[in-house]
């Protein structure tokens, strides 16, 4: 996987953040960007998952889509 060194170097995000950014960015094209399905790839745990979720919305690095009840509960781009 070939990526930008931007989250790499971001002084605001955590390890754990920069992990799961890394984490995303290497997952193939159209991989179902669910909490369940990144808790399912990483060794951290749901609430672990979700605090760096946190800290890569707070920096723009992803944004949350809410979906109708018959989709995922969420998608993460």
């Amino acid at each position: 996987t070939i990526m930008s060194n931007h989250h790499l170097r971001n002084l605001k995000l955590s390890l754990k953040a920069v992990g799961l950014m890394s984490k995303i960015l290497g997952l193939l094209d159209g991989w179902n960007y669910s909490i369940a399905g990144l808790v399912k790839i990483c060794k951290e745990g749901e609430t672990a998952v979700r605090s760096a979720l946190h800290e890569l919305i707070d920096e723009c690095y992803v944004y949350v889509e809410k979906l109708p009840p018959n989709y995922s509960k969420s998608v993460f781009w």
